[in-house]
């Protein structure tokens, strides 16, 4: 049952709330609940050199397209995810080396890569440019069309997480929280009719009163009834009214415990996941048992030093999932919490020097500990340049859109196939429409 801002905030009052939400150890109570970590990786993750080819053929090719960015192939971590290139021939795949966080996971069976997949407008070969969506290699617009979800859609900008959310759960003003929470800022996935949550890693800003009489005699003032004032005053008056209650329900679980599996120093994503791991385990008392959360890594727009600092940033990432299950393995909780990677776009197959320069088509991670399939969704691509999975340039043609990943994901979060086509309108331009990774 979903329990009421005032409820939560002036019923239990400070002292009685902390000990209170959710601090649950062990198997988790709701047979039912789910949750969705988006993990944005800003700027533009190179996949192909995330996910790795490691059977001497395809490394071959792998590595006369990569040139100076080749990982050596002694060096790639071995791992059981195995898929098809376009000729049906199997290609074995490894990890970049320092994934060894990944590597564990995946020996786990947690791990499903998606293979060369990005926006696109409808199925198309290299030949067919005119169906491409627009704006290819810019980051704002393929970043935006990543999370709008439709990119067939030229003036809707809504978020497929706000849509999924939508089907799921009502917006209903009572309720302490909304389920859709950003820990980077504001985020154009939650964009639509339903509210979300734009916090930071660490904290929610608070408004400062010298006394709590003070604070509690403006909460009240707030809270009184105002209906023979104006449109316009009603709603700003709303807006200060959410802003007091909403900070302080989320500052009450910021101030939790957080996991010292998830306190690494020099992370920029543990602070995100810590803090969605709170929220998560706040999810009884806040009446959830659907939430999504969505969390961003920068640095990705590697033109220059790519091997230094993608290594780096694999590191960070894999570092930061293999803590975050860890974590969601002593709740009980890793195999209702599904983790997704998305990027703007990938980067091209030859390297400018000892960078590279905006591409299409990538590869991607699924996250789940125990309901995923593991190994491989999708077709590998030749890397040859000029070839017939080459666009131009050196950029991939996706083969897997992104629709087709955040329909299954959606599906997995309870929406039902009869209803998918509202979260994504354009899905109908892909088959299958839904994929059997999860």
């Amino acid at each position: 049952m979903a329990i009421s801002r005032r409820s939560f905030l002036y019923g239990l009052g400070a002292s009685t709330l902390l000990p209170s939400i959710g601090w649950s150890t062990g198997t988790s109570t709701s047979q039912d609940y789910k949750a969705l970590i988006c993990v944005y990786l800003a700027g533009g993750n190179d996949g192909f050199n995330m996910i790795i080819p490691r059977d001497d053929e395809h490394y071959q090719n792998y590595a006369a397209a990569r040139k100076t960015i080749a990982i050596n192939q002694s060096e790639l971590l071995s791992v059981d995810l195995t898929g098809f290139d376009r000729n049906g021939s199997q290609v074995e795949f490894g990890l970049h080396p320092s994934m060894s966080g990944l590597k564990n996971l995946c020996d786990k069976g947690y791990v499903n890569a998606i293979l060369n997949c990005g926006v696109l407008r409808q199925q198309i070969t290299k030949d067919q440019k005119e169906f491409a969506p627009g704006m290819l290699f810019s980051h704002n617009s393929q970043a935006a069309e990543w999370f709008k979800g439709n990119a067939n859609a030229k003036t809707d900008n809504s978020g497929w997480g706000a849509r999924l959310m939508e089907q799921l759960v009502s917006d209903d003003a009572s309720l302490v929280l909304p389920p859709l929470y950003s820990l980077s800022g504001h985020a154009d996935l939650f964009n639509g009719n339903i509210a979300n949550n734009a916090f930071n890693a660490n904290g929610v800003s608070e408004l400062g009163f010298k006394t709590d009489r003070i604070r509690n005699s403006y909460a009240a003032s707030l809270d009184s009834d105002v209906s023979d004032k104006s449109v316009f005053h009603q709603m700003f008056r709303g807006i200060l009214r959410d802003s007091v209650h909403l900070s302080d329900a989320a500052a009450s679980i910021y101030a939790l415990p957080s996991e010292s599996a998830l306190s690494i120093s020099g992370n920029g994503l543990s602070p995100q996941f810590n803090s969605a791991v709170k929220f998560i385990k706040s999810r009884e008392t806040l009446g959830q048992n659907r939430q999504l959360f969505f969390v961003t890594l920068g640095g990705f727009d590697t033109h220059s030093n790519q091997l230094a600092s993608h290594a780096n940033l694999m590191g960070v990432l894999s570092e930061a999932l293999e803590a975050l299950y860890s974590v969601l393995e002593d709740q009980g909780l890793a195999s209702d919490v599904t983790t997704v990677t998305m990027s703007d776009f990938g980067r091209r197959i030859t390297p400018n020097s000892s960078g590279t320069d905006h591409g299409w088509g990538s590869n991607h991670l699924v996250i789940n500990g125990g309901n995923l399939t593991p190994g491989t969704t999708g077709t590998w691509p030749s890397l040859t340049y000029g070839g017939e999975d080459d666009y131009s340039s050196g950029r991939m043609l996706p083969t897997t859109s992104v629709d087709q990943i955040g329909a299954t994901l959606a599906n997995w979060m309870g929406v039902s196939s009869s209803n998918i086509d509202s979260v994504f309108p354009n899905l109908q331009s892909f088959s299958p429409q839904l994929l059997d990774f999860i």
